[in-house]
């Protein structure tokens, strides 16, 4: 995907490179698991940010990415969490103590930041343009 994943925190082969908080976190990990990939969603930009990021680096763009997308989350990710009772906080002390170049939100010094935002900037209008021309 071109990201630098050498300085992620590393288990069991797996790369720590995004990290998300949810109120709750069944609703969550079903947006990032099961997003369809709408039209509307995607004109709206209510599509799952980690899918955003994932179609744009992946594919570069929202329209088509779903099924590559939906493969790489099952068979290349792994997902972990913890409860906490001020997940916000912990959340953001997280992004300033790990290297977490998927993260945009709080992680504007990442040296993957402006690159991985125009990654997302660019997918969204191809998209765009795809979902109007069709």
């Amino acid at each position: 995907m071109g990201v630098d994943i050498s300085e992620c925190l590393e288990k069991d082969h797996k790369y720590l490179v995004y990290i998300g908080l949810a109120k709750n976190l069944n609703e969550r990990l079903d947006w990032h698991y099961n997003d369809k990939h709408a039209p509307s969603s995607i004109k709206s930009g209510f599509v799952s940010t980690l899918r955003q990021t994932l179609s744009a680096l992946l594919v570069g763009e929202m329209v088509t990415a779903k099924t590559i997308v939906d493969k790489f989350i099952r068979e290349e990710m792994r997902v972990e969490y913890e409860l906490y009772s001020n997940y916000k906080e912990k959340e953001l002390q997280l992004i300033k103590s790990h290297n977490l170049p998927l993260n945009l939100k709080n992680n504007t010094k990442h040296p993957f930041y402006k690159t991985l935002k125009q990654a997302r900037k660019l997918s969204k209008q191809k998209s765009l343009v795809m979902l109007t021309s069709s």
